[in-house]
């Protein structure tokens, strides 16, 4: 329906609040007509107050279907049409000069800017800015053929205009020329105009300017120029030549005219067009470009990206009983809310109504998706206080994954709306990836997380035990303890199922904790049963190591179980040991005082250099049974063993091969100096009693170990 607002300017549809208003002001305030335009028929959806003015006709007639091309002057008509449509559907922003008749016969030359937007790769809509550049015109025609009139009307016009000479000395600025630059003519006679080049246009620009002039004796585009404080602005620039009576070049005159308001407004409707008024969020236009970018990167560097689809409930109800007021309030919150929780990397657009829409780039693992969705969920289930209500809403949310579930922004967005479909069926406040299998490992992992909670209350954890040996006499010198979660119906979780959820949750330092705890008191019950030379080994996890108290922690333990502090290890992997460097050696000494020893866990696998390595009080190197494994079958895995050995030799370190399962291993590793070996050639982990049977079976045949 054509509407006309208060500030004359018309449209097919009226923006509300705010944002019509500053739309409104930007529109009128500019040196130019704004305007918008359907990219199939060119019918003008929206047209600037100054057309009126300028042209005369009312502006709902610019609304009508065909006024644009039948009221350009029949001589550019077809020219003006054609060129249009081949760089509307090219997808290129453009700009060219035509003429149109006004509504009393006036021909007006205008300069028309168009900004081409593409959605889904056809054009969308066109926005653009028209100049009414007949004064420039005509004004270029005078100086033509009547240059006695030229003082007049350099003085008098509203552009910019300099002559100079054929090698491009300037000669003569006029007053609008002085009024846009800030430069006086003392500044510039007999210089040229390098003095206002911004450096944006690269030197192949200006060859090309020449070149059109050299050719045709006149150019005309837009350059960026400097004013004399140094702000930048955009020019609409014209420069003729004029030859003398041989035809040699006598000068060359430059008209142009500050354009920098009408860019600049035409930038501002763009982003307004781009974004949600209500939220401030993106909307689905740019919601899809920024989808198309994010797409074509991912592809070309082989990264995932995620799109999640989030669904508030009870909107309608809120919107019923509260008020639309208050459910704008509560989009407006939820949008808050989502930014907070994003990374920068990271896109939040409003979809449409209720749903909300992420862009997740550069995700090496899918799974990252999921962890988000639990944190946006989490996050918007907390009650909102709005306009003195406290509102209550639950959400669910859908996850497609590039390129698996889509390779182009449509086909992803609809998995996505499947996905999220899927999850609003559910009837409960929760996600859904599109791929079945990727539902099952998120499932799996919210099992895991939901039930590890609860093991160490339930008495569900174990630890077991791995003998470490001697290599050359063959007895066992110790253990590493190793954490199992025997679950009631899962069965034996593996720790590579369990761990990492232990880790990325923060359960793992009241698991770690019972670990060690559960490791000295079995260390020290079987000292009291005469195997008194046992050292146990148990891992600590980063986050284990960086709590403030862990050295607290570790002596406490050995006061409660009273084991010997000596007989204690502690694995720390590489890695680790290279966060905070300095607070890592403090805590090492500290327990080193007291006798607790400590162990390099898969050493080989990290990122450790030699001269840092050697600051740390550490007693052991542990080969990692990827390189053991090569023993025999990798030439190369085999040095590295050999490598690692004689580093633990000659830094008077204990040098202990995990993964040992062949004859020809232990072999191998006792011909080049290793002090020890762990691995299923000797035993598996076992529980303690098994342990305990171990160390009978040793006494019985060869003497207490």
């Amino acid at each position: 329906m054509l509407t006309r607002t208060h500030s004359g300017f018309c449209s097919s549809h009226d923006a509300t609040g705010d944002a019509r208003r500053r739309f409104e002001q930007l529109v009128n305030s500019i040196d130019g007509i704004v305007w918008e335009a359907d990219p199939r028929t060119f019918r003008f959806t929206f047209i600037g107050a100054q057309a009126r003015p300028v042209f005369g006709y009312p502006l709902a007639a610019w609304l009508e279907e065909g006024f644009w091309e039948a009221h350009i002057h029949p001589e550019d008509r077809e020219t003006a049409r054609d060129y249009r449509l081949a760089q509307t559907r090219s997808g290129t922003d453009h700009g060219f000069e035509y003429r149109m008749i006004a509504s009393d016969g006036r021909v007006v030359w205008l300069k028309d800017l168009v900004s081409v937007d593409m959605h889904g790769g056809e054009p969308g809509s066109l926005h653009g800015v028209m100049v009414d550049i007949t004064e420039r015109k005509r004004l270029a025609a005078a100086l033509q053929s009547e240059r006695r009139k030229l003082q007049v009307l350099m003085e008098n016009s509203g552009h910019g205009i300099s002559i100079t000479d054929g090698a491009g000395r300037i000669l003569k600025v006029n007053r609008a020329f002085c009024a846009i630059t800030g430069y006086q003519p003392r500044d510039l006679i007999g210089k040229t105009h390098a003095a206002l080049h911004s450096g944006r246009q690269d030197p192949s620009f200006y060859r090309g300017m020449w070149e059109t002039i050299a050719a045709q004796g006149c150019w005309s585009g837009e350059i960026w120029n400097r004013r004399k404080c140094g702000e930048l602005f955009a020019g609409q620039l014209s420069v003729t030549r004029v030859p003398d009576e041989t035809g040699a070049v006598a000068n060359y005159i430059g008209i142009f005219s500050d354009i920098s308001n009408a860019k600049a407004a035409q930038d501002e409707i763009e982003r307004l067009s781009m974004f949600d008024a209500m939220t401030g969020l993106p909307n689905r236009t740019f919601l899809y470009d920024r989808l198309d970018h994010a797409l074509r990167i991912a592809g070309r560097d082989g990264h995932h990206v995620a799109l999640l689809a989030v669904d508030l409930d009870r909107l309608a109800h809120i919107n019923e009983v509260l008020g639309h007021h208050v459910g704008d309030q509560l989009l407006e919150a939820v949008a808050d809310r989502l930014r907070r929780i994003m990374r920068d990397a990271d896109t939040v657009a409003r979809h449409i109504g209720d749903e909300f829409v992420i862009i997740l780039e550069q995700l090496d693992d899918p799974q990252a998706a999921a962890q988000l969705a639990e944190r946006v969920l989490e996050e918007l289930s907390h009650p909102f206080m709005l306009d003195g209500h406290e509102v209550a809403v639950s959400a669910c949310a859908g996850i497609g994954i590039f390129p698996e579930d889509g390779q182009d922004p449509s086909i992803l967005l609809k998995h996505t709306e499947v996905a999220l479909h899927h999850a609003k069926g559910t009837g409960e406040s929760g996600f859904q990836f599109f791929r079945e299998e990727m539902n099952r490992a998120s499932q799996e992992r919210l099992q895991i997380e939901s039930n590890l909670r609860q093991a160490l209350t339930r008495n569900e954890l174990r630890v077991q035990y791995q003998p470490q040996v001697c290599l050359q006499s063959g007895r066992i010198t110790g253990m590493e303890a190793l954490v199992r979660w025997q679950h009631p119906e899962m069965g034996m979780v593996s720790p590579a199922r369990f761990i990492p959820v232990a880790e990325e949750t923060g359960y793992i330092i009241d698991i770690g904790l019972w670990v060690l705890r559960e490791a000295c008191r079995q260390t020290r019950h079987w000292h009291d049963l005469g195997y008194a030379g046992l050292q146990v080994a148990v891992n600590v996890s980063a986050r284990q190591f960086r709590q403030h108290d862990f050295a607290g922690q570790v002596k406490r333990v050995l006061a409660e179980t009273g084991l010997a502090p000596a007989c204690l290890e502690l694995e720390l992997t590489e890695s680790m040991i290279m966060q905070r460097p300095e607070r890592v050696v403090a805590v090492m000494n500290e327990l080193r005082a007291i006798g607790v020893t400590f162990s390099i866990d898969d050493f080989g696998t990290g990122y450790s250099s030699l001269s840092q390595l050697k600051r740390f009080p550490i007693d052991k190197l542990k080969i990692d049974q990827s390189f053991t494994r090569d023993i025999g079958t990798d030439a190369n895995g085999a040095a590295i063993t050999c490598a690692v050995i004689a580093l633990g030799n000659s830094m008077r370190l204990t040098v202990v091969a995990e993964g040992v399962e062949t004859g020809e291993q232990q072999r191998f590793l006792v011909d080049n100096g290793c002090h020890r070996m762990q691995g299923y050639l000797f035993s598996r982990p076992v529980a303690a009693g098994d342990f305990l049977a171990l160390l009978e079976q040793q006494a019985a045949g060869r003497g207490t170990a």
